[in-house]
């Protein structure tokens, strides 16, 4: 993604209203329930498949919002909006609703298992059978829940960036980098910790490391994050995981 890429999707004011955050990066021509018509250019905009719109209507209002935004970001980091995959998710989450599933309040909190399996759930209804695991649709939809989600939870989060559980500065632009970082295309997920404590010290460590300079990104992904991710599954494994951490000859075990 380029520099000028990113700066489009800056963060705003932390009082904005997240809805309204991510109304306001939306183009006037983006905030419909019917997508396409009328966007200069929308041929080249699309991916080439069955469907030449976006089509949005039976949704509540936030997934909407957040289908479109997902769909309008994957068009500024240079790729085309992968538009019958999004009518498949409003499809998959409209036809939800209506028959009694929990919806999530909001796609940047929803797991991308549940969203699996409910599209499961939902082509089955459709076509009596359940999709082959490696189908066309379903690689297609878990790309979509992949680097657009990401990009949408780090848009709606308003605490700091290394509060969130995965990094990735395609997704967020609050993440320092150097001018020329080679390592900018790489992602780590700290929050893949499972001890709280130890996850939240993960993360504050590594951001306080790479904010004041100490740690360069392709360092953080390379290497330390890794290592402390190893530290915290040995954590893991003890019966007593704080106190091994003041414990100097169980810091010397784990060096051997």
């Amino acid at each position: 993604m380029t520099g000028d890429r990113i700066a489009r999707l800056s963060p705003v004011p932390a009082e904005a209203d997240p809805a309204g955050r991510l109304l306001a990066d939306l183009p006037p021509a983006w905030h419909g329930d019917v997508i396409g018509p009328g966007i200069e250019g929308w041929e080249s905009v699309g991916e080439a498949g069955r469907d030449r719109a976006l089509h949005l209507e039976g949704l509540p209002g936030r997934l909407r919002l957040e289908i479109a935004w997902m769909a309008h970001w994957q068009h500024l980091d240079g790729l085309k909006v992968p538009v019958d995959t999004c009518n498949q998710l409003a499809s998959l989450l409209t036809w939800a609703a209506g028959t009694g599933h929990v919806l999530p309040e909001s796609l940047a909190l929803a797991d991308k298992q549940d969203l699996l399996r409910l599209h499961g759930v939902w082509f089955h209804g459709r076509h009596g059978r359940l999709p082959a695991e490696d189908s066309g649709s379903r690689r297609r939809l878990g790309r979509l829940l992949g680097y657009p989600q990401l990009a949408l939870a780090a848009r709606l989060h308003d605490g700091a960036w290394w509060e969130l559980d995965t990094w990735h500065p395609r997704c967020d632009p609050r993440i320092p980098l150097r001018p020329r970082e080679p390592g900018r295309s790489v992602g780590c997920s700290p929050g893949e910790a499972r001890i709280p404590w130890a996850r939240d010290a993960i993360k504050w460590h590594l951001s306080v490391l790479l904010e004041s300079g100490t740690l360069t990104w392709s360092t953080l992904t390379c290497q330390r994050s890794q290592a402390l991710l190893r530290f915290a599954r040995w954590l893991e494994s003890l019966p007593d995981p704080a106190a091994a951490v003041g414990d100097l000859s169980a810091g010397r075990r784990l060096r051997r």
